[in-house]
């Protein structure tokens, strides 16, 4: 079992997710250095949110450039009395705790795995919660780099290199007896232990 070996086990348990803890436990292959303390070294990314909302009765357009779409959330509806509220009547604005219950399904539909798509803001997409009151499309996505695997909600993204070594005897010394954090190495790839 090498580097990819684990770099995968971690990509399949943290992908997608906003947080993650991995259990290194059965990862390495062996113990490189019986006795001695040891940690991994993980190399993740955090893959920011894009936002677009869109006002009743327009046009939702999201673009990836060279990558994929991957929906997050979706609400038509009204969550704040200020957004798309010009030219509108203060009746209309009121409610600010209006959220339909099925907008992340067509949104998905339509936009996920393209680098671009197109969504209708209109209560004949999406059911009406609250009539009356005037709605909008939120939506928040990310744009997954090229060969990324579709994900939940893709926040975490494990890069392809993992340590599983002790390096230096100040890291992770809380509650370990010295015998444990005297003998450091240099880090090498889990390939090549």
């Amino acid at each position: 079992m090498g580097s990819k070996t684990h770099t995968k086990q971690g990509n399949c348990m943290c992908n997608g997710l906003r947080e993650c803890e991995l259990n290194t436990q059965g990862l390495a292959p062996k113990d490189p250095c019986f006795g001695t303390y040891k940690y991994y070294t993980t190399n993740y990314i955090c893959i920011p949110a894009e936002t677009s909302v869109t006002c009743h009765g327009g046009y939702s357009y999201l673009k990836c450039e060279n990558s994929r779409i991957q929906i997050n959330t979706a609400n038509y509806g009204r969550t704040d009395k200020t957004t798309c509220s010009e030219g509108r009547p203060n009746e209309q604005l009121q409610n600010s705790n209006c959220y339909s219950p099925n907008a992340l399904a067509p949104v998905s539909k339509s936009c996920n795995g393209l680098e671009s798509c197109e969504v209708f803001a209109t209560h004949t997409v999406f059911t009406d919660p609250c009539f009356g009151i005037y709605k909008y499309l939120a939506i928040s996505y990310y744009c997954l780099p090229p060969g990324s695997s579709q994900v939940k909600s893709a926040l975490l993204s494990i890069l392809p290199h993992v340590q599983y070594i002790h390096t230096e005897n100040r890291n992770c010394v809380t509650l370990r007896p010295p015998v444990h954090t005297d003998n450091t190495v240099e880090p090498k790839n889990l390939d090549q232990i």
